[in-house]
């Protein structure tokens, strides 16, 4: 975060250029530490427009089941470990549904590993093959 900003932006007649007032927008959310959020919101939003824009153009090719299935646990470990903006990022990518996959779910089709509560079921599966 950068100090604290020097602008008087509102109600200051002389700041009247679309600069001034992208730096003060700038330090005002550096100053409140919601710049890096909003920057991944950008790019989030800048992705999904690229997407869209080649989408309409060339139609995506059908994911096989198996990459699918491995989105979807990177996706659960992604959250799982506060990287929300990361996870966003991929289902956007990756044209994952908004909302993720139910654990019961991973669970009934994945009996043969080891479930934790408290861990990832890709961080489960990954201890297991290291631990085989």
């Amino acid at each position: 975060m950068s100090t604290t900003c020097h602008f008087s932006f509102f109600g200051n007649p002389a700041m009247t250029s679309s600069n001034d007032l992208a730096k003060a927008m700038k330090c005002v959310l550096d100053d409140k530490g919601d710049l890096s959020e909003v920057r991944a919101q950008l790019e989030e939003q800048m992705v999904s427009g690229q997407n869209n824009a080649i989408t309409t153009r060339f139609s995506k090719p059908t994911m096989p089941p198996e990459i699918i299935l491995a989105n979807h646990l990177i996706r659960q470990y992604l959250e799982s470990v506060g990287l929300h903006k990361t996870a966003s990022v991929l289902c956007t990518e990756s044209g994952l549904p908004g909302s993720p996959v139910p654990e019961e779910v991973f669970k009934s089709t994945m009996s043969s590993v080891p479930q934790s509560g408290e861990k990832p079921l890709l961080q489960n599966m990954i201890d297991k093959i290291l631990n085989s």
